[in-house]
């Protein structure tokens, strides 16, 4: 009887569930055996969390790992407590592990294989349950009630899935995050990893091919096909040759209501519908509707007669070598027929698939070599066939076929390494175009070779090892070098377009380029383990890098071709493309730029490779009897790799490639453990330093073949605790202030109590011994910021790396975009321009550092410029980000591009008057400053958009209200205290109110406060009144918000007046707007055929009716690609903010561009540095040329335009600014003709942070566009 639902006692079918569970309370089979009612799991009610709380949150997608991918990169816990809520309020019942085991208990009876399908349940085998129990305990394996027919993907709760107890496990609240390549020094020195490998304790465990339970489920599932596969041709023979009397007296097991029920009543695991296996049903029914017995076995032959085929070949290959005699003979039992049906019984079809299957799984994450989706079974070499099927057998949970491969191990190694490929003459194979088969046979005879050296390292004998050792790994190095390292390379494969691209070629290059690291990996790996000497030098290591895993685990060519495409494209070709040439570039006290973008982008298993190289540096200098600048090299490499090493693409390729969406065999095998290899290189080129190494010919001479100094150098390196030492000052937060306050309050105090240990028996007085311990103070200052500071290896000028008085005395001087210009020329993309702080030139940190959510934070420069009125910063000077996402929320749709454009009337008053204003010069001839004039417009612009009404600047034609003048001369004061440390702020200021230029640059404080203050009473008195209805500005919208939503948001009256303070200081309508507008056309007057274009584009325009008369209107202007242009490259070559943006590195530190800089360090990218970046802007980046944003690479150059800041702090008034400028600038040049009084004389610029012009003096004429 079929239907959606069936009773695990009786069979009997129900099409609904709860009628299910209403007759098991009755059913009489279960009543008759004394068995519980089954406990199944309720499913939780509405929508299911299935993302953790901050991506729900959020309302982002989520990838379910513990930390997820999104809060990885964004640096924030992870926590998944809404899942675990959902699970325990969607049953009733108790959920204890004691409750489930409870409920899921069933007797635990054997009957016979002749059991009637009222007996399924007591027929399964429990012994695969009894060996989980014994090796992980309950926690390892949790079975549990699965209601038919659920789709487990769907239903996502931690206490319904079945064979997840590592999902299970790892969502938990996270106690507290660290990134995936966080250098946790206290858990790295207890060598994890290393010490595995020293305890010889076989492959699978060492390498952590999946848990236990893991490994169960394949042979679970190829247990359960076995018996189902033989149910189902005792079922077919029974049905055509039921008059035998055998067969009509013992039935077959019905597998619709025995097998497959009682399978998954036990597991919730339904074998037959596995994504791997077939259902009998397709097989019974033939077109006619009876069973055909013939048809059946013949299908389900026909996927096991190509395994079969390949076996048998295998089995025949291993009689031949067996049979031969080989010198020295490593083959102990002769042929026989008891030994040919044990061979032909390990290499049957069911075992190679099941060994590939565990192969693929769960040892492909350690060596991903292999192609899996090109993997063809029919043409694969049987060689490498069989050593892929004993190294997946080694991992095979089931103790008979770990024997059974024991068994083969030697005789599949003299099998692999009798192959001719490593004994012939080399030949060019590899470059020559039309040698393919070749080029494969000899690519899987290397892996075939490198496949036994894998698992008789971890699996044979000691002879085994030894051999490996000392043969069959220089076979296998000597085939490498025979094929060519330089072959290792991607050079013949072409991406230019899909038609072109070769997947096959792109396949064996790259399976190729990852055998070959492998093989300098291990061969390092010896050393480390056996210190036996490395075969291979580094120069020899001319192999490429290897490619994302996304191009190579691609299932087909177009996905191919897109990852790869993409991968190259963001390679600029000035980066070391070899492991050699990386090393090389690493172990360099200055790596190339090009270099250091690189490194960041490069997978785990390149570091890996790249590690593993510099472990083998430090072996040679350890049996080396001359170390000379080698070591300076070596100590150089480690340092770097330690810098490069935290990157977010591989906290992202650690985070994605373990997460749900991510099947298993996909993960990041051992080479995630690099780090491991960096700190026992380190430590040991330590103890090379330090002259600790004893005997070092001996040690070159001796192998350790039991890995015994292996052990006693890991004890040692964990036990010293002078280790501790360097690894505190050198590795972890070294850069935190509590570190360098501790370091030089210890040298202080060391160095006062010897002065005064000095000078207790002089006659001196107290204010010399004052005197002289400032200068001691000072001194020991100086020597800890030039030689032990963290950024002391950023060159820069001196009195920028013991004193902020530097920055100090540039920005008196006004220039300082010119000088941090002219110091990146002198001294690269990294300067020193403080003791804690460094300014970078290279475009690529501006998304690093001002990236949203990229966990970089303003710094205390932003806090003399915060108001103090109320109880929130404004989004200018809030340097917590939370609050200030938070606070910015409230008013943002106040300052949207929709919000603006509504008020576009507003913005068109102050432009007539403008114009008006123009008119009147033009019929006099005055010349008139322009800068002065656009910074009046800018204010005007503020007042009318605030408060409905202009500050009246454009009509005085003069600052009236003093209000241009007090900014001019509050902005020096403000930065001059913005760079100064936090504690000479106060006293810089009291001190300098003794001068009448602070004193009144203070007051002007005042005076905008006062306006503020003022702004808001008047229209107050409005809305009392209730005379402002037809005010619709932004302060009416203020006065709204805190209406509507104050009380909620607290956003009270204090916060209104913040937002009136901000325009009124620096929001976008004094100097940033301004300095914009005067840039773009003193730019164009310096340039006359920009300058003609232009207007000929805006006429144009205006006479095809594209340009509305008189005002123009925001959407009409931004349609002029010239006027875009022009706008953007007036801004490109003078923004509006002269000084670098400084952030604080985030908590744990961060790696910028290959360099590492560690938490409480600063950080900043100047706009005016980036601008000019020649690689981005091109080779005439100093020159105004519009035509450059009409070139192709003129969306790249967009994302490095830093006009506005960037990421989450972008400039709030972008919009007003944006709306100004595209609207007043055309207006102006269609009515009248600029250009300059004095073309030859250059304008003045002064850069006290905002970047103010001025001297552009202008000659206005009227002109009229003809129709």
């Amino acid at each position: 009887m079929a239907g959606p639902f069936n009773c695990v006692f009786c069979d009997r079918a129900f099409n609904r569930h709860d009628a299910l569970k209403r007759h098991w309370t009755t059913c009489k089979l279960r009543q008759s055996r004394a068995l519980d009612v089954p406990h199944v799991e309720l499913k939780q009610r509405g929508r299911k969390p299935k993302a953790c709380d901050r991506c729900c949150r959020l309302k982002k997608a989520c990838n379910l790992t513990l930390p997820c991918r999104a809060c990885t990169r964004h640096r924030q816990p992870c926590t998944y407590s809404r899942i675990q809520q959902g699970d325990e309020a969607s049953t009733g019942e108790d959920t204890s592990p004691q409750s489930d085991q409870q409920a899921m208990s069933v007797d635990n009876q054997t009957v016979s294989s002749g059991a009637t399908p009222g007996q399924a349940l007591d027929q399964i085998d429990f012994d695969f349950l009894e060996e989980t129990a014994i090796d992980g305990g309950p926690d390892d394996l949790l079975l549990t009630w699965q209601e038919p027919g659920v789709d487990i993907a769907e239903d996502i709760s931690t206490n319904n899935w079945s064979f997840m107890p590592t999902l299970s496990r790892q969502l938990r609240p996270a106690e507290k995050y660290r990134r995936p390549t966080h250098l946790d020094i206290v858990s790295l020195k207890q060598f994890p990893f290393l010490q595995r490998i020293a305890d010889d304790i076989g492959i699978a465990n060492t390498f952590e091919c999946g848990t236990l339970e893991q490994r169960q489920r394949i042979s679970i599932t190829w247990r359960a096909r076995r018996t189902s596969t033989n149910s189902v041709m005792a079922q077919l023979l029974w049905t055509e040759h039921r008059h035998i009397p055998y067969l009509d007296a013992h039935p077959p097991l019905d597998l619709n209501c025995a097998s497959d029920n009682s399978f998954n009543f036990l597991t919730g695991f339904d074998p037959l519908q596995s994504h791997d296996l077939w259902s009998p049903a397709e097989y019974l029914v033939d077109s006619h509707g009876a069973q055909s017995a013939t048809a059946a076995i013949s299908c389900l032959n026909e996927d096991s007669t190509l395994f079969m085929t390949r076996g048998s070949e295998i089995v025949s290959l291993l009689h031949d070598t067996i049979a031969t005699k080989h010198s020295p003979n490593i083959i102990s039992t002769p042929w026989s027929e008891s030994l040919e049906a044990m061979c032909s019984e390990f290499f049957g079809p069911d075992n190679i698939e099941k060994f590939l299957d565990l192969f693929w799984t769960f040892w492909k994450p350690n060596w991903p070599a292999i192609h899996k989706a090109g993997f063809d079974i029919s043409s694969v070499s049987a060689k490498l066939l069989a050593a892929m099927a004993i190294l997946g057998a080694s991992l095979s949970p089931d103790t008979r076929d770990r024997a059974m491969a024991h068994l083969w191990l030697n005789p599949v190694e003299q099998l692999v390494f009798d192959d001719e490929l490593f004994w012939q003459e080399s030949c060019l194979a590899w470059d020559e175009p039309h040698t393919g088969p070749l080029r494969k046979a000899q690519l899987e005879i290397l892996q075939a070779g490198f496949c036994v050296a894998l698992y008789q390292t971890w699996e044979g004998s000691k002879e085994s090892k030894r051999r490996i050792r000392r043969f069959r790994f220089s076979a296998v190095v000597s085939l490498a070098r025979d094929i060519g390292f330089s072959s290792g390379s991607l050079r013949t494969v072409d991406t230019s377009s899909i038609t072109t691209f070769d997947w096959e070629e792109y396949v064996l290059r790259e399976s190729l380029i990852r055998v070959f690291h492998y093989v300098f990996a291990l061969d390092s790996g010896l050393a480390l383990f056996y210190r036996h000497p490395p075969r291979m030098v580094l120069s020899e290591a001319v192999m490429e890098l290897a490619s994302p895993e996304q191009c190579f685990e691609a299932q087909s060519a177009e996905e191919c071709f897109v990852a790869l495409k993409v991968w190259r494209d963001g390679l600029d070709g000035t980066e070391p493309t070899t492991i050699s040439s990386a090393l090389a570039a690493i172990c360099t006290e200055k790596p190339t730029p090009g270099a250091l973008r690189l490194f960041p982008k490069l997978s785990v298993l390149n570091m890996f490779t790249m590690v593993s190289g510099l472990y083998g540096m430090s072996f040679r200098l350890e049996t080396s009897m001359m170390y000379g600048e080698e070591v300076s090299r070596v100590q150089a490499g480690l340092e770097r790799w330690r810098e490069l090493w935290p990157s977010a693409d591989r906290d992202e390729e650690l985070t994605k490639r373990s997460s749900l969406e991510y099947p298993p065999g996909h993960e990041v095998g051992f080479m995630k453990y690099a780090p491991e290899y960096w700190l026992f290189a380190r430590l040991m080129l330590d103890r090379i330093r330090s002259g600790k190494v004893e005997d070092k010919v001996g040690v070159a001479k001796c192998e350790d073949t039991d890995m015994e100094q292996l052990h006693k150098m890991l004890q040692s390196f964990t036990a010293e605790e002078d280790k501790k030492a360097v690894v505190s000052t050198q590795v972890l937060d070294c850069g935190s202030v509590p570190v360098r306050v501790k370091f030089c309050r210890r040298i202080f105090f060391k160095m006062i109590s010897a002065l005064t240990q000095a000078t207790a028996a002089l006659p001196c007085p107290l204010y010399v011994v004052f005197l002289l311990s400032l200068v001691l103070y000072f001194a020991a200052w100086v020597i800890y910021t030039r030689y032990f500071h963290p950024l002391a290896k950023y060159p820069g000028p001196f009195l920028a790396s013991i004193s902020r008085l530097w920055l100090v005395i540039q920005i008196t001087k006004a220039n300082i975009d010119k000088t941090q210009r002219k110091l990146h020329e002198k001294y690269g993309p990294f300067v020193r321009v403080a003791p804690n702080e460094v300014v970078i030139s290279d475009p690529e940190a501006v998304r690093v550092i001002y990236g949203i959510n990229s966990g970089f934070t303003k710094t205390d420069f932003y806090l003399p410029w915060r108001p103090q009125c109320c109880k929130y910063p404004d989004s200018f000077t809030s340097l917590d980000e939370k609050e200030h996402a938070s606070r910015r929320k409230i008013v943002n749709n106040l300052y949207s591009m929709s919000s603006i454009s509504r008020s576009e009337d507003s913005i068109d008053l102050c432009t007539d008057t403008l114009l008006d204003k123009m008119n009147s010069f033009s019929e006099s001839g005055e010349i008139i400053d322009m800068a002065q004039w656009a910074q009046m417009y800018a204010f005007d612009v503020i007042g009318q958009l605030f408060f409905s009404r202009m500050f009246g600047f454009l009509k005085a034609e003069h600052d009236h209200l003093g209000y241009i003048r007090s900014l001019d001369l509050l902005l020096p004061i403000l930065t001059v205290s913005s760079v100064m440390p936090t504690y000479v702020r106060s006293f810089f200021l009291l001190g300098g109110a003794i001068f009448p230029r602070v004193l009144k640059a203070l007051q002007s404080l005042g005076e905008v406060d006062k306006a503020a203050d003022l702004c808001i009473a008047e229209r107050q008195d409005l809305v009392e009144k209730g005379e402002d209805g037809e005010k619709k500005d932004i302060l009416s919208s203020l006065f709204q918000v805190m209406h509507d939503k104050g009380e909620k948001v607290d956003f009270k009256l204090s916060e209104v007046k913040v937002e009136v303070y901000a325009a009124l200081l620096r929001f976008a309508g004094s100097d940033t707007t301004a300095a914009a507008v005067s840039s773009i056309l003193y730019h164009l007057m310096k340039n006359p055929s920009a300058y003609n274009t232009l207007v000929e584009e805006i006429d144009n325009a205006t006479r095809a009716g594209d340009l509305s008369v008189p005002a123009i209107r925001y959407q009409e202007a931004i349609k002029l690609p010239y006027l875009d242009a022009c706008c953007k490259e007036g801004m490109r070559l003078h923004p509006s903010v002269g000084y670098h943006l400084p952030r604080t590195v985030p908590q744990g530190g961060c790696s910028i561009l290959g360099e590492w800089f560690p938490e409480g360090s600063r950080v900043g990218v100047n706009a005016a540095v980036i601008h000019f970046d020649r690689s981005i802007f091109g080779e005439d980046a100093d020159e105004f040329r519009p035509e450059r944003w009409f070139r192709p690479e003129a969306v790249k150059m967009d994302r490095y335009m830093f006009q506005f800041g960037g990421g989450s702090r972008t400039c709030i008034g972008k919009n007003i600014s944006l709306c100004e400028m595209y609207k007043m600038i055309p207006q102006l040049l269609r009515s009248y003709h600029l250009e300059l009084a004095e073309p030859d004389q250059q304008w003045s610029c002064h850069n006290y942070w905002f970047h103010k012009p001025s001297n552009v003096r202008t000659r206005i004429k009227a002109r009229t566009v003809s129709q």
